[in-house]
């Protein structure tokens, strides 16, 4: 147990980012921390908690009252499933302290259980505030007392123990048995194609509201009619105990719950003492399989731009690690899902007829376009992480940027040029499409284009700023370096409240100033050149600076 509690107390501190030692970085850290709890969080855990609180109210006097709850934390486990299996399979196996753990005395569970804890620590940590707003809306609603209270917020504690130990459990078994998983780049596959199916498997859930009532489909959906319910409540049996101790003040539920917990944890050292020490002994850390060397390829190379060079650099590595490509390329181009989504439950008519009817037609919606379009740039550049993890992507490669014959000036622009090329495209190409769709005018279309391009270099160099202050450096997988690094939070939190603030603007001068779409456009257009410019000029001189200095700051 000593050992045990050790290996967690390491593990939780590798996979914690360093804290700033000069002053001045510290404030400025305390002020984005707030603003991102402001601007991500609350809004977040606010609506979440309203969620629940709504269908809890629809459901009233039905004897489906906590069916809000068991539906949000059906979802969280889903995707603690599709993430945990990608942080455990690395932790693991693929985690570059492997070789020197192997050699001390530990016993297998040792490891293997004080890894377990250090990712579900960091699970935990990112969903509890969601779980919490979670009960929060259903307490509310439902009027819960002092025990129900205390069941919900040690269940909502626990809740990633099960999905977490099957993955794990699996994983382990996989790896006694079989050879499918012989590298890092296989379980991203995996979970990447198990996201997709889900992302799928919801879009098709949420697009049947279409021509319903509300409150009709929550009742319909309750009472376990749909397969994804029956899934759910096959694979997650402890989830129904929690909701029913904490529906009805069941303690025996309540304990069967903690049971079902316990005996997930036990299964899962008890499989990791006989086969984990086995399993990972041998096992390659590399992403992907060796090339044979050839003997010469000088006639292969091509003479190119420094700059060109180095942003091909960036793109292949992006393009060739499943985690990048997935959550820096991937995530940009599968925003117009949700809008259908939301077309869907609202019954919108989309036929070319009446969407071009109503570009034309309405007084309002060319402004609203043009919002959104600069509003989603914004937040789809920040939410894409190429900016703010530009620097932190490089990880132990990351004295490469000093040393490597090219100026940090060109390294820093071949970053935000990639960038901005990959988040601009994501927008622009549908907003040319809708265009096309919709009849809109070219000047329109060209506007929004332009709109979309200024606000990318923004949000990139903002985040390439922020990245460059404290760029997380230390990590065993490519996915820790985008999950753990603040930078990517902090910028998000900052993007809301600009595209917060600038769609404020845009709408004043649209709608209360009169000024159309190709003035407010205009405007629009030369406040986020000056923001580039500032953010340009802070790049070029403290940005770099922040570069070629970081081992002192550190």
């Amino acid at each position: 147990m000593k050992s045990y509690k050790s290996l967690v107390k390491v593990f939780n501190k590798a996979t914690s980012m360093d804290k700033p030692k000069d002053k001045a970085t510290k404030v400025k850290i305390i002020v984005l921390t707030i603003f991102a709890v402001f601007c991500i969080m609350l809004p977040v855990t606010v609506g979440c908690g309203l969620l629940v609180k709504l269908a809890t109210d629809s459901l009233a006097g039905s004897g489906h009252e906590s069916f809000g709850l068991y539906l949000m934390f059906a979802f969280i486990l889903l995707f603690t499933i599709v993430f945990g299996m990608n942080v455990i399979f690395n932790e693991l196996y693929f985690s570059n302290d492997i070789e020197y753990l192997l050699p001390l005395p530990l016993r297998g569970y040792e490891i293997a259980l004080a890894k377990f804890t250090s990712v579900f620590r960091a699970e935990n940590f990112m969903q509890f505030l969601l779980v919490f707003a979670c009960i929060l809306g259903y307490g509310i609603a439902s009027g819960m007392g002092i025990l129900r209270w205390i069941f919900a917020l040690v269940g909502g504690f626990l809740l990633p123990i099960v999905p977490m130990g099957y993955c794990a459990i699996i994983g382990i078994l996989i790896m006694s048995f079989t050879g499918i998983i012989k590298n890092k780049d296989t379980i991203r596959r995996i979970s990447v194609v198990i996201m997709l199916l889900l992302l799928i498997a919801m879009a098709a859930t949420l697009g049947s509201v279409k021509d319903a009532d509300l409150e009709a489909f929550i009742l319909n959906v309750a009472q376990g009619e749909l397969p994804f319910v029956k899934a759910i409540k096959v694979l997650f049996p402890q989830l129904g105990m929690l909701i029913k101790a904490v529906g009805e003040g069941d303690v025996l539920q309540f304990i069967f719950f903690l049971l079902y917990n316990a005996v997930i944890v036990v299964i899962f050292a008890g499989v990791s003492e006989l086969l984990y020490v086995k399993s990972v002994t041998g096992l390659s850390n590399e992403s992907g399989k060796k090339k044979a060397a050839k003997k010469d390829v000088s006639a292969e190379c091509k003479k190119t731009a420094p700059m060109l060079a180095y942003m091909r650099k960036d793109f292949r590595m992006l393009m060739r690690t499943p985690v990048f490509f997935t959550n820096c390329i991937g995530i940009s181009f599968i925003w117009p899902l949700f809008v259908f989504i939301a077309a869907k439950i609202k019954d919108v008519d989309m036929s070319v007829s009446a969407v071009r009817e109503l570009y034309k037609g309405s007084e309002m919606f060319p402004g609203i376009l043009l919002i959104f379009v600069t509003a989603i740039t914004i937040i789809m550049t920040a939410m894409n992480s190429l900016g703010s993890n530009a620097f932190s992507r490089e990880g132990k490669k990351f004295d490469f940027i000093k040393y490597i014959p090219v100026p940090v000036k060109d390294q820093w622009n071949a970053k935000a040029l990639l960038s901005i090329l990959i988040s601009t495209f994501s927008v622009v190409l549908y907003v040319i499409v809708f265009g096309i769709y919709a009849a809109v005018p070219i000047l329109h279309i060209l506007i929004f284009v332009v709109l979309s391009l200024l606000a990318s270099v923004m949000v990139t160099y903002l985040g390439m700023i922020m990245d460059s202050m404290r760029p997380k450096l230390v990590w065993d997988d490519e996915l820790s370096a985008l999950r753990e690094n603040e930078n990517t939070f902090f910028s998000m939190a900052l993007a809301i409240g600009i595209a917060a603030l600038i769609g404020g603007v845009q709408f004043v001068l649209y709608k209360v100033c009169g000024l159309g779409v190709p003035l407010t456009g205009l405007v629009t257009a030369l406040i986020l050149l000056a923001c580039d410019a500032l953010l340009y000029h802070r790049a070029m001189t403290k940005g770099i600076e922040n570069i070629l200095n970081f081992e002192d700051m550190s």
